[in-house]
């Protein structure tokens, strides 16, 4: 029950750090991604948590409730301005996982990253070139979120 606990956590802060609340401002398209490799998009205009699966929901499409375990990636397109078939693509790897003193990543470019605490605090952004790594030595121990363009990934800090 732990885990489950934990997982629907990161989920959630996840969408709350991208969203501002479990509702959308408008329309929204959300690319899932799969640890299986699949993929599927579905349009909502909420989303919910209940007993280790998170809904989107939408007036006019039924969707099904996705197993939160089984997600690796997330990626919500605005309607009207984005296209996400950039992302689409882009399969960001993020190591050495747990990490030490710095970040490397791979499958991006160049990004704008932000990284926040496990309670949801913005604690350091900046610019990644490729090639780069990120210096993540002043963190204490724990939990993290990094939001590297519209995908966020965890990690842990040893």
């Amino acid at each position: 029950m732990k885990k489950y606990c934990k997982i629907t956590k990161w989920i959630a802060l996840f969408c709350l750090l991208l969203l501002g609340d479990t509702g959308f401002a408008q329309e929204v398209k959300v690319h899932i991604f799969l640890k299986d490799g699949t993929e599927s998009e579905v349009l909502a205009t909420t989303l919910s948590f209940s007993d280790g699966y998170v809904q989107f929901s939408h007036p006019a499409a039924t969707n099904a409730p996705v197993e939160i375990s089984t997600i690796r990636k997330l990626v919500f397109e605005e309607w009207i301005t984005e296209d996400v078939s950039d992302y689409k693509n882009e399969q960001i790897i993020l190591y050495p996982n747990p990490v030490q003193d710095v970040i490397r990543l791979s499958g991006v470019e160049n990004a704008t990253f932000s990284i926040y605490s496990a309670d949801g605090k913005l604690l350091q952004a900046g610019d990644y070139f490729s090639g780069e790594t990120i210096d993540v030595s002043v963190l204490p121990k724990g939990f993290y979120l990094i939001k590297i363009n519209k995908s966020i990934l965890k990690f842990i800090k040893l």
